[in-house]
């Protein structure tokens, strides 16, 4: 796990996911983020990580990226 904050770079910097792409070892295909700021979520798919996007309810839906309404559905979706 890679916290933007304890390494000084600020989401979305790509540079916050790359090492969590270096530190992880898998091909970036293998990557999922999730997070409820739909520019953090872009920053990860432009890298070619898996993303998707918490969406609360009171957020405008983003329909250029997939959202969950729940984690408990995101097990579904990484297995696909």
């Amino acid at each position: 796990m890679v916290i933007s904050a304890e390494e000084g770079i600020t989401k979305p910097d790509p540079r916050v996911f790359t090492k969590a792409i270096e530190l992880l070892g898998p091909g970036v295909d293998e990557v999922v983020f999730v997070d409820d700021c739909p520019g953090h979520v872009r920053a990860a798919l432009n890298l070619g990580m898996r993303a998707f996007r918490i969406r609360h309810p009171h957020d405008e839906r983003d329909p250029l990226i997939q959202e969950l309404r729940d984690l408990r559905q995101l097990l579904d979706l990484v297995q696909q």
